[in-house]
């Protein structure tokens, strides 16, 4: 093998050449990075508008939920108080059965207010707090119960089956008003 001083050292040209390569892509993969991170910058401050966007559409709609039930609910919780406090008095059963009149009006009025509105409303209980939806829904379910348990009463023709179904009855008109009186305690603190 001869050495020749004049001769180009193809080996330190190579490696040269290669640092070249090596420094340009990395150069390639900084600006690379900085374009990403610029962009996920931005991707995260969107996220972060429409987040606020959806608080906010969401704070809108909760308010608009809750003023509209709200009367519904205190209405509910009124109603089931005072038909309660009417059927836990000592002769309560006796004037309940004494008649037929008598028999369907505590039907009638243990089936509560119509609550349309929070019924037709029932798919939006998802916008308020948890405990409240549930309060709500379980007064809904509560009140159907008393229509159940009203009809039963209705349907008892002896003074024993009567007065059982009466005990139900009046045990799920407890039930609703728990249930109304909770939610109208929530309600009253988010609309306040």
């Amino acid at each position: 093998m001869a050495i020749c001083p004049l001769a180009v050292d193809w080996g330190n040209a190579a490696d040269w050449a290669a640092v070249a390569v090596a420094a340009a892509g990395a150069v390639a993969v900084w600006l690379v990075s900085k374009a990403a991170n610029r962009t996920a910058k931005a991707s995260h401050e969107l996220a972060e508008q429409l987040k606020r966007r959806d608080d906010e559409i969401r704070s809108a709609d909760r308010t608009v939920l809750t003023t509209l039930i709200y009367g519904e609910i205190q209405s509910a919780k009124l109603a089931y108080e005072e038909l309660l406090e009417e059927l836990v008095q000592d002769e309560s059963f006796d004037w309940a059965v004494g008649s037929e009149k008598t028999l369907q009006l505590v039907a009638q009025l243990s089936k509560g207010p119509p609550l349309a509105r929070t019924k037709e409303s029932s798919q939006r209980l998802n916008l308020l707090p948890i405990a409240l939806g549930e309060q709500i829904a379980r007064g809904i379910s509560m009140t159907e119960l008393c229509a159940l348990n009203s009809e039963s009463l209705l349907r008892a023709r002896s003074r024993e089956a009567q007065q059982e179904a009466f005990d139900i009855l009046v045990s799920s008109i407890d039930g609703a008003r728990i249930a109304f009186t909770a939610a109208h305690i929530r309600i009253k603190e988010l609309v306040g």
